[in-house]
């Protein structure tokens, strides 16, 4: 059974997503000290350090409860939209509701501990329904409600296909039609009206420009190192300095083609550092 709970919750909400919101929290709740800290200094109050941090602890009530109003909504989800709302709006009364006794309880456990007189549990219990209440609520409806829009962009980015580059080239050569695989392709120059395509020890002209074949071409292997040049990273032996900012590459079929500073935000990252 917590197995099954567990992967629930994994599947549900990343692990990395708890460290997040951990961390976020905690940052909340020294922020939220320093402001009483200065607040009492401004307003000529003595400032009491346990209380302060006391009283804040409510904020990390929000990090198991959170997710679990997240995973319970998610459970219970209806395609209509009033008997959504209304799960929505009972999920945030329950968290909201045990979110407030849960602080008061651990807070009149603390405060049993470090003080000789106690506070009293129905004090603080509706000090916290008077000041938290509404903001506790809005957060617990509004959190799921983000936490699906959320999903669902990402569920549709990943949804949209990735544009698909050929893998394929036909060159006219005489009267022969010649395929060439792109990843044996090594550069790709430019030479008007043509652009010229280096194969190992051979070159072959096509009619379609050196801007037409990067749209062909897949952009994170054919990289444009000059205005008039790409090059297949994946064919690059020698990378050699020209000490002005530009490189000379040498390709596997022992061809060399100049690499352009101008170009330097696409290949700088071939440059080891």
């Amino acid at each position: 059974m917590l197995l099954l709970i567990q992967k629930n919750i994994e599947r549900s909400i990343p692990t990395r997503s708890w460290g997040w919101a951990a961390l976020f929290v905690t940052a909340l709740y020294a922020l939220a000290v320093f402001q009483d800290y200065i607040e009492a200094k401004l307003k000529l109050f003595q400032f009491y350090w346990s209380e302060s941090l006391l009283y804040n602890t409510y904020l990390f009530f929000f990090i198991p409860l959170l997710f679990a109003g997240i995973i319970l909504s998610e459970r219970h989800t209806s395609k209509k939209l009033l008997v959504s709302v209304g799960i929505l709006l009972l999920f945030g009364a329950v968290c909201t509701f045990v979110h407030i006794y849960l602080f008061a309880g651990v807070f009149i456990w603390a405060s049993e501990l470090l003080y000789p007189i106690p506070h009293r549990f129905e004090t603080i219990l509706k000090s916290a329904i008077s000041s938290y209440t509404y903001p506790t609520l809005f957060l617990y409806v509004l959190t799921p409600l983000a936490f699906r829009y959320l999903k669902k962009t990402k569920a549709a980015v990943q949804a949209v296909p990735s544009k698909a580059y050929s893998k394929v080239l036909t060159v006219r050569q005489g009267i022969r039609i010649i395929t060439l695989q792109t990843q044996t392709i090594e550069a790709v120059t430019a030479n008007r009206p043509y652009s010229e395509i280096a194969v190992a020890d051979k070159t072959y002209l096509h009619n379609a420009s050196l801007k037409t074949l990067m749209e062909t071409l897949d952009p994170t292997v054919f990289i444009r190192v000059h205005r008039s040049a790409l090059v297949n990273k994946h064919h690059i032996v020698l990378l050699h300095s020209r000490k002005n900012g530009d490189y000379d590459a040498v390709l596997r079929n022992g061809k060399t083609v100049r690499f352009s500073r101008h170009y330097r935000q696409n290949w700088h990252s071939l440059i080891p550092h």
